[in-house]
Order: structure tokens, then sequence, then C-alpha cells
């Protein structure tokens, strides 16, 4: 089973207190409240509470997805059980956020475009297309590299719901440039998106892959 952490400013993380001394004062008997003498006194004490808790903040925030480097980043990963790979570190992180949203995934078409939107870095250029009764399709006009194609398709089954069929469309090359038959009722044809010409290169689109 995997778990999925839950960093500080998410909804039910973590909250930093920054006011030990003023929270004990408050929490002071009637009696005792007032008294500049007590209240010093129990700052005094908390105050070393204060610090720990400062300490332990930053220990925590440099273990965070979004300022985890190198072995914490790693340890990360391990929690997700995805390997860093040849993906650079930042590539990593975003692979790792994707991860996440998988794993907190309703099933939902929104939920995981989402998980597309972190992996390709942009939010335009996605279409998707439902196919009734129980089956949709995403296309995506930015080029990934084979790797990426490669894990979003296994990520997008993932986040999807169970019973729901999913169809990928990605290209390592802009879709501009993509294999497209025309249309029979075409008035012009693009001559670089159909069949090629072995003396002209610029003639011909790039074949795009299509994955369930």
């Amino acid at each position: 089973m995997t778990c999925v952490p839950t960093y500080p400013g998410e909804p039910g993380g973590l909250e930093y207190v920054d006011n030990h001394c003023e929270d004990a004062i408050n929490k002071l008997l009637s009696q005792y409240q007032g008294k500049p003498r007590m209240e010093a006194f129990l700052c005094a004490l908390v105050d070393q509470t204060q610090e720990v808790e400062a300490a332990a903040w930053q220990l925590i925030d440099l273990r965070t997805l979004d300022n985890a480097e190198g072995a914490q980043l790693k340890g990360i990963g391990d929690i997700l059980d995805e390997e860093q790979g040849s993906f650079d570190q930042e590539t990593y992180r975003a692979l790792l956020r994707a991860k996440v949203r998988v794993l907190r995934s309703s099933g939902s078409f929104d939920d995981v475009v989402e998980v597309l939107f972190l992996l390709q870095g942009s939010e335009t250029g996605v279409t998707v297309t439902e196919r009734f009764p129980a089956a949709f399709e995403i296309e995506t006009a930015n080029p990934l590299s084979a790797p990426i194609g490669e894990l979003s398709r296994r990520f997008l089954r993932a986040a999807k719901a169970a019973g729901v069929r999913l169809q990928f469309i990605w290209s390592e090359y802009a879709t501009a440039n993509s294999f497209t038959l025309s249309d029979t009722d075409a008035v012009m044809i693009d001559s670089a998106r159909g069949l090629g010409d072995v003396t002209d290169p610029s003639i011909g689109g790039r074949l795009v892959s299509v994955q369930e």
C-alpha cells in the first residue's frame, strides 16, 4: 500500500505555530493572568518549545516536495514507489506531484486531466472527448518525450475510474506535423500532414502514438 504524504499548507497538513508564548498566557488560570512576572516566567519556559518548533519546521520544509533535493527527494519517491531513473530532478519532482494526484484521484475527467497537466508542465493543448457509454479520449497537442508519454499513459490509466476505457493520443512532435488523413470534402490539402515523399523531407506528417 502506498501512503500519500501530506505537506504543510495542504488540507489536513501541518501548521506552523509561531505564538507559543501568547498561547500559553491565554491558557493561564484567571487568577494568574495579568501578572507580568508569571507571564515572563511562563514565556521563558515555552520559548524553548518555540525554538524546537522552528527547528522542526525547517527540517520538515526541506523534506516537502517543493523543496526536497537529492536524498530527501528520493525518499519521497520511495514512499510513492516511483524511481527517478533518467529523469532530471525537476522532471522527477513533477512526476511525483502527478503520482500524488493519481493516488488522490476520484476518477473524474478533471482529476485525470490534472495528472496530464502536471506531467506535461502546461494546462493548455489538451482535448478530452467523451465516448459513450463508458469511454473517453484524451489528446495532447504538446510534444512529449517517449519516457514522459509512456509514464503519462500509465498514470492516466491508474487515475481513471474502474470500468472506464481511456484512449490517450500523444506524439513526440508538435501536432501541427502529425500524420492526418484529410476529409473527402477538404478544399485545401496540408502536405505537411499527409503521406511523405522520399525526394522531399518537408512533405509528410509524423505518426502519433495512440495508447489504451
